[in-house]
């Protein structure tokens, strides 16, 4: 009777393991873009667009017709934008007087944003997953309904100045980095190669392998 327990309860955990390995082995991925060039490219970027004040039939325009020709969520930050702006003066006179106005130059804050806005979380996200899965473990996005306090998750932040890109990976009893001069995606992925290339020796061979003619030795 012992012995036909003691197979029962084996041949349970043989069953079972797989599956708890595999839930505990499941690590998921957060990533965070920190582009302190945005502000600096939208300040020397900003582009006035002309646009007319009037409609077909003659009568001015309301300014929810205007804010949205310009692409900004509602009339009150489109005025707070050009608040802010050098040549408020000449904006001002044009926001309290329309009906004066055939045709004005206003700034268009979908240029600002096409322009400001080169990189995007989305991309990090599927860069970092791509790297990470291949070269440490399988990582996921983490899912809309949330995870265990007590998950396994890795945390990239990426840093982009006008000098260099600068990303960090910490985990538990993890914390490396890894730097690029080089600009754009290309900088990003460099940075997350050199981060793996610098934490893990072991991965090292197979980096310089499938990447060593994009890095810089």
């Amino acid at each position: 009777m012992y012995l036909i327990r003691f197979y029962i309860i084996l041949i349970y955990l043989v069953l079972t393991s797989p599956l708890i390995h595999a839930n505990g082995d499941q690590c998921y991925l957060s990533v965070t873009m920190n582009d302190q060039t945005t502000v600096e490219k939208e300040e020397r970027e900003y582009v006035e667009k002309e646009i007319s004040l009037k409609l077909n039939n003659g009568l001015t325009k309301n300014w929810d017709i205007v804010t949205k020709e310009l692409g900004y969520e509602n009339v009150k930050s489109m005025i707070d934008y050009h608040k802010n702006h050098e040549n408020w003066s000449k904006f001002k006179e044009i926001f309290n007087s329309p009906s004066k106005f055939n045709q004005v130059k206003l700034i268009s804050k979908n240029n600002l944003e096409q322009k400001g806005k080169s990189l995007d979380n989305q991309y990090l996200l599927e860069i970092s997953q791509a790297i990470i899965s291949k070269y440490l473990n399988d990582v996921k996005p983490i899912p809309p309904e949330g995870i265990s306090s007590d998950a396994c998750i890795y945390n990239i932040l990426v840093t982009i100045d006008e000098n260099k890109i600068v990303s960090s990976l910490t985990s538990k009893d993890l914390n490396i980095f890894g730097e690029s001069k080089i600009q754009g995606k290309d900088g990003i992925q460099e940075s997350l190669l050199r981060l793996i290339f610098n934490g893990f020796e072991n991965q090292r061979e197979e980096i310089c392998i499938d990447y060593g003619n994009n890095l810089n030795k």
